[in-house]
């Protein structure tokens, strides 16, 4: 990368808010655990009653319908007069040891763990990840550069979903880095053990050297990159489901189209338990809901940037403009199911702050969805699995006709209830997309 390619990227950071303006903006953290309570038994069934009794008859059937394996968390968000807020959770059809796929949401995390790595060396989004290679499994096209600006690696990973830059990522921290910090996060169930597009469990062990540099200007005004922070080429140690084996489906179609009949084990998949990514999104929004101990080590500002790039629809991303992306190919349902799964054009006002997945039949999401008249504001997490026949890598799931269906209704659905509840303070509502100057 020149300095010009630099200062184009730094452009594009001024676009993400990582000013200090933003800190000002961000309501003081409370005492850890006091704001937020766990719903069960009767409380738990009237939030879910709320949600549902604005879901299309043909969505309710989805729901009754246990082949789809519908599972929901929901957070409701409670805003006080000065803006803070408490939170109340409750989950229907969880079933933390079923196995299903971590697909795309699993970015989310890896992101984080990035942002992480960047704050505690006191780097910004223009520093730049160098690979001493290709990785050694995965999805990797030819052309991929080796070097590339981190803020160009988020936007390719978060909007509009790219599997190249998680896979870059994966190999910048390792798997056993990455589980060490998400067992200090009390994330012990997760595996990222796995790069995508790649079944090859002994190689995606294996991670290639690399580094993170930053820009430095010397005193006669000379530019260089500088490596802040290093990883050799290293081995990880093996890891598994947590539960034992993850089988799943009725059958396989391999790549020449035979089909071997039995499920298919996936005990060396990515699993990424829904309750889980709930929790990590809900701690990037609202760092109040946890202790302190459980919360990610990123300042207000970095917390607020990352937020803001999880909350653009592909049409707002930069890359548009610069030709890596054709903008025609991306609505604003395409990486974003709940309320415009089902629609190329989001309501005005609606925001969605979150990721999507999409694999082997199972579609699914984890999003802060908000309104900016401040009249609904939830968080949820849901996935189902839309695949008739059984059979996997088949590409003939019915994702068009009813995964994306459901999302796209569950959403509308849950801030529909939000709209009709009582509620003495609803300006807060607006508070994430005013913040992160997105309209």
């Amino acid at each position: 990368m020149d300095r010009r390619d630099l200062l184009k990227g730094l452009a594009a950071l001024g676009l993400l808010g990582l000013g200090a303006p933003l800190r000002a903006q961000v309501p003081a953290v409370t005492p850890a655990g006091r704001r937020h309570r766990r719903l069960q038994g009767a409380e738990a069934q009237a939030l879910f009653d709320a949600v549902f009794a604005h879901l299309p008859a043909a969505q309710r059937e989805v729901l009754r319908d246990p082949r789809r394996e519908v599972q929901i968390a929901l957070t409701r968000i409670e805003r006080e007069a000065d803006g803070s807020a408490r939170f109340a959770t409750a989950t229907f059809g969880v079933q933390r040891q079923r196995w299903f796929p971590a697909a795309s949401v699993v970015k989310l995390p890896i992101a984080l763990l990035v942002a992480e790595v960047l704050e505690a060396a006191n780097l910004g989004f223009n520093a730049r990840t160098v690979l001493a290679s290709a990785p050694r499994s995965g999805n990797w096209e030819a052309a991929e550069p080796l070097v590339e600006p981190v803020w160009q690696t988020l936007w390719r990973l978060l909007v509009v979903s790219e599997n190249v830059p998680f896979n870059r990522l994966y190999d910048l921290l390792g798997p056993d880095r990455i589980h060490a910090r998400l067992a200090e996060l009390g994330f012990d169930d997760v595996r990222m053990i796995s790069r995508l597009g790649s079944p090859d469990a002994r190689l995606n062990r294996q991670t290639v050297a690399s580094r993170i540099e930053a820009p430095e200007t010397g005193p006669d005004g000379e530019f260089a990159w500088v490596p802040r922070w290093t990883s050799d080429a290293r081995r990880a140690a093996a890891r598994r489901f947590p539960f034992g084996s993850a089988l799943k489906g009725a059958a396989w179609q391999d790549d020449r189209g035979r089909i071997e009949t039995g499920p298919r084990d996936f005990s060396t998949a990515n699993f990424l338990p829904l309750e889980d990514a709930h929790a990590m999104l809900l701690r990037l929004a609202f760092p109040e809901a946890t202790r302190r101990s459980q919360r990610w080590a990123l300042s207000a500002t970095t917390r607020l940037s990352l937020l803001r790039i999880i909350g653009l629809f592909p049409r707002e991303s930069p890359l548009l403009a610069t030709g890596t992306h054709a903008p025609a190919a991306f609505g604003d349902g395409y990486a974003k199911f709940f309320v415009v799964g089902d629609r190329n054009a989001a309501p005005r006002g609606f925001r969605s702050f979150g990721k999507t997945g999409e694999a082997f039949g199972h579609q699914g999401e984890t999003a802060l969805l908000t309104e900016a008249d401040g009249q609904g504001e939830v968080l949820m997490s849901a996935n189902l699995y839309a695949n008739a026949d059984g059979v996997l890598n088949d590409d003939r799931y019915e994702y068009d006709t009813v995964s994306r269906p459901f999302l796209a209704a569950l959403g509308r659905a849950a801030l529909a209830a939000e709209r009709e509840r009582p509620r003495p303070h609803r300006a807060g509502a607006a508070f994430l997309p005013t913040v992160l100057g997105l309209g």
